[in-house]
């Protein structure tokens, strides 16, 4: 059974050490594309001392280029003039290679608008796609106030702007594109997870129904193969219940019930979940919580989610007979983050090679007799990485082949808490 405390913290793994980096974030942030326009005019304004500036883009809704930012003539600004990328006007443009430079030109375009004077014209070009993809968009700009012409280094700097501008907008694009495959991905896990558990709520209840002897008298034989039905489905539902979880967690639709708790609270609730498997496979299990530890600020139910799933991971991958600790401490040595507690799983386990580390953040299990044996959905470590991370902690592992591992996580301390002991259980 599981004591308070303990005097020393026993042995740990000393290399093979990886924290665990999450790569894959949802799109959270909408692009701002006006505040994208303000800034190209910005950057143009000083080369062009203020001429007359429009701005188009291609908006695949209606399939015209559309005037999205003007200033310096009024005509302009209170345009919503568009043209299409078959009209006249883009085909003149297309036919060029950009910069336009139009200053002494006999070449002229079709109109754009009444008495609208356009000097410059600068393609807002794809950038990495096919030759034959038409621009973005296209930045007209009108004749200084001097008159002045362009040197061929302005028109080079000109360019150089209005190509950072058009990378950015690619950016966007993709950024949009990332975003609709993300909810697609969400809606198709979700659809197939329901599809999913309609079949095995059927499967499951007929199960019990035979076991209740519903059907007839079961021989022992038939006992078997029921119960051999019900532990699969068992773990078909763990598989849906983690894919859903990954999914939603990855698209940042969990938000976390945030509480201020002592540490004790997170261990117990884990110790009364694992318990029982623990001593079913002769584990010797050790605690060691320190009294006067500071209360910490988290989920309640997803803080001891993470642990039990760390604990469910040590137990399943220790041999008959090993050592689990559980410890939570302050962080110790450099670099140690402040106001966080560690809470860290130590087991003498069959341990992780370097090249199990480098995938323990994906959909992953070992290739090892041990861990092929165990029911499991490789999902677990990738889930615990993503809820610690919304608590504003990491995750971490250090582990030795054969020798075992310890996996850790950061929580940090509530602000102005008191001590999160809790009175000793009578």
């Amino acid at each position: 059974m599981p004591s308070s405390q303990i005097p020393e913290q026993p042995p740990q793994p000393k290399h093979a050490e990886k924290p665990l980096v999450n790569s894959r974030r949802p799109v959270s942030d909408p692009f701002d594309m006006p505040a994208l326009l303000e800034r190209l005019a910005n950057l143009l304004d000083p080369l062009t001392r203020s001429a007359p500036l429009m701005i188009f883009l291609y908006d695949p809704a209606s399939g015209q280029h559309t005037l999205r930012r003007a200033q310096g003539a009024g005509t302009w600004e209170e345009s919503d003039f568009q043209f299409g990328p078959d009209s006249a006007l883009a085909q003149w443009l297309e036919a060029r290679d950009t910069p336009i430079d139009l200053a002494g030109s006999q070449d002229r375009p079709p109109p754009l608008l009444d008495s609208t004077d356009v000097e410059l014209f600068l393609s807002l070009r794809r950038h990495g796609e096919r030759p034959q993809d038409r621009p973005r968009g296209w930045v007209a700009l009108g004749p200084r106030p001097g008159g002045e012409p362009y040197s061929p280094d302005e028109l080079d700097l000109l360019t150089a702007i209005v190509d950072r501008t058009a990378l950015a907008l690619e950016n966007s694009h993709l950024v949009e594109q990332i975003a609709e495959l993300e909810q697609a991905k969400v809606e198709f896990i979700d659809f197939v997870a329901h599809e999913l558990k309609q079949p095995m709520t059927s499967m499951q209840g007929y199960a019990k129904m035979l076991m209740m002897g519903i059907g007839g008298e079961l021989s022992d034989q038939q006992t078997q193969f029921v119960n051999v039905i019900n532990d699969n489905v068992a773990r078909m539902g763990k598989l849906v219940n983690d894919l859903l979880e990954i999914s939603r967690l990855e698209a940042g639709r969990i938000k976390l019930k945030i509480e201020q708790l002592p540490p004790r609270a997170v261990v117990d609730g884990a110790l009364a979940a694992i318990c029982p498997d623990v001593e079913a496979r002769g584990h010797a299990l050790e605690v060691r919580l320190p009294e006067g530890l500071p209360f910490i600020s988290g989920d309640p139910d997803r803080l001891v989610q993470v642990l039990t799933n760390l604990l469910s991971n040590a137990f399943r991958y220790t041999p008959d007979g090993g050592t689990i600790t559980v410890s939570v401490s302050e962080p110790e040595g450099a670099g140690a983050p402040p106001r966080y507690l560690l809470f860290s799983v130590i087991d003498t386990g069959i341990g992780l090679t370097p090249e199990d580390l480098a995938n323990l953040g994906k959909f992953f299990r070992a290739d090892r007799d041990l861990v092929a044996s165990q029911p499991g959905t490789g999902l677990g470590i990738s889930i615990a990485q993503h809820l610690i991370e919304l608590h504003g902690g990491a995750l971490k592992v250090e582990s030795e082949l054969d020798r075992g591992s310890t996996f850790s996580f950061t929580v940090p301390i509530a602000g102005d808490s008191e001590t999160g002991s809790l009175p000793p259980t009578p």
